[in-house]
């Protein structure tokens, strides 16, 4: 056990060379209001140690992008009381060097970049809800196939797409991303009717293409590609279903990002499609009956050509079709 006088002057494990990685406290120094030694006086009162200062200047150096943990930064190793105040003075003084300085960089940058955003009008429009009036000045902006729109979703576009084009570091995100995603990726397989399924991407497709063959070793020829599907890439492929005797493709898709869907009906063996097409299907996909005479499928009531994208659906159904009928 050590005396009061003992407990004054002991000696943390930081300040006996642990680093700061071992210390459970950052009180380094004299715990006196005032402790003089070779004519120094340090100042306890303000509860500022040497580890702190550490701190401080790591933090300003870590902000600035310069330092990677507190110990290689600044060691305090000495119990002496010079070391002590040289260290917390050296810290406050580096570490409000390196802020000034970063901050100086960050506003150097933020000075550099000037946008100027395409200004949005607003209207008189208010709603009335319960006898509280609720103003909407931003509703012309739910028409989106109006021409006021395209053209303030066109000058919004540029002002974001003209800030990314200059960022120096984006060609080489681009191009590691790039060689990141290029490469060969195969979907689960699976055999219907004796003939194997599975999908295949060689890296770069947008979407992956649908193969089948007749026996495990057999050279695969491709059934369905979907990046065929139209010229701009605006077709998506939502769903597969082969009959069980792996005679016929069910195949679903949606144009433009659009939650309905239109599902066909391909020969596996030619590769060609039947006149067979299934349209107003949402959140569906397509189940064969043991036959493979047809199928069940969910679909809602036609809408109308002004209601389709607008609209919420309601009363979803459980619908069959028979190839070789009309859409029912």
């Amino acid at each position: 056990m050590t005396t009061g006088k003992d407990q004054t002057n002991a000696v943390s494990p930081c300040a006996a060379g642990r680093g700061l990685s071992s210390c459970s406290t950052f009180a380094l120094a004299p715990r006196r209001k005032d402790a003089k030694r070779d004519g120094f006086r340090i100042s306890t009162s303000w509860k500022f140690s040497s580890a702190k200062a550490s701190l401080v200047g790591f933090l300003a150096l870590r902000l600035c992008g310069f330092a990677r943990s507190p110990t290689s930064v600044f060691a305090m190793k000495s119990s002496r009381h010079h070391g002590v105040a040289l260290a917390a003075v050296l810290g406050v003084v580096l570490g409000g060097v390196f802020l000034v300085a970063c901050s100086t960089t960050s506003t150097d940058r933020s000075s550099r970049v000037s946008l100027q955003y395409p200004v949005t009008h607003q209207t008189n429009q208010i709603d009335v809800y319960h006898g509280v009036k609720v103003a909407d000045p931003y509703r012309w902006l739910e028409d989106d196939n109006s021409a006021e729109t395209k053209a303030w979703v066109e000058a919004q576009n540029k002002v974001t797409f003209g800030y990314l084009e200059q960022i120096p570091e984006r060609a080489a995100i681009k191009e590691r991303l790039t060689k990141l995603w290029n490469y060969e990726r195969y979907g689960l397989p699976f055999k219907e009717g004796g003939r194997y399924f599975w999908s295949k991407n060689d890296g770069l497709q947008n979407q992956s293409v649908f193969y089948v063959a007749e026996e495990p070793d057999a050279s695969p020829r491709v059934l369905l590609d979907p990046n065929t599907l139209a010229k701009d890439g605006t077709v998506a492929l939502t769903g597969l279903a082969v009959s069980r005797d792996g005679n016929r493709l069910a195949y679903g898709t949606a144009a433009s990002g659009s939650d309905w869907q239109e599902w066909h009906v391909r020969d596996v063996k030619t590769g060609e499609d039947l006149p067979d097409h299934v349209r107003w299907v949402k959140f569906s996909g397509a189940s064969w009956t043991k036959d493979g005479k047809g199928f069940f499928y969910s679909r809602y009531d036609e809408p109308t050509e002004a209601t389709k994208l607008t609209k919420s659906n309601f009363y979803h159904k459980l619908y069959y079709h028979r190839l070789g009928t009309e859409d029912t």
